[in-house]
């Protein structure tokens, strides 16, 4: 299974601007990408993926207030990582079957997208107090 299994040619595996399929340019997730392009480029791969773009961002702000790099090293197993804080003991040799990289933020916004169409929310059941809350999720989710 290869990362062109998600979004039908939007997921770039390398440079920052790629062109693929149908020209169309796509960026990647990178260690210097800013808030507004993080919130960006979820929202651009989830709506390809037909998912819910809010959905994917309060998953994703609650897990790592969209910090490309956030760590979470206090888990009982693993480590938590990138934005959407994937578990390394239960999900990196999935994504290396997959190619995806576990160390490589890009990689795991992918993998953490195609789990989410695969599984639906249950992986971020430990947040979802916080993504399923009242926030004022307007101010929030803006780039």
């Amino acid at each position: 299974m290869s990362v062109s299994l998600a979004i039908s040619g939007l997921i770039a595996p390398t440079s920052h601007e790629v062109y693929v399929q149908e020209q169309v340019p796509v960026r990647i997730i990178t260690a210097s990408s800013t808030r507004a392009e993080v919130i960006e480029i979820i929202t651009e791969r989830a709506t390809a993926l037909e998912l819910d773009p809010a959905q994917v961002l309060k998953i994703a702000y609650c897990e790592s207030s969209f910090k490309v790099n956030a760590l979470n090293t206090k888990t009982v197993i693993g480590h938590d990582s990138f934005l959407m804080q994937i578990n390394s003991h239960f999900h990196a040799d999935t994504m290396n079957e997959m190619g995806l990289n576990y160390d490589n933020p890009d990689d795991s916004l992918n993998y953490g997208l195609w789990l989410l169409k695969e599984q639906g929310t249950k992986p971020w059941n430990a947040s979802k107090k916080c993504w399923t809350s009242e926030k004022d999720w307007g101010t929030l989710l803006k780039p």
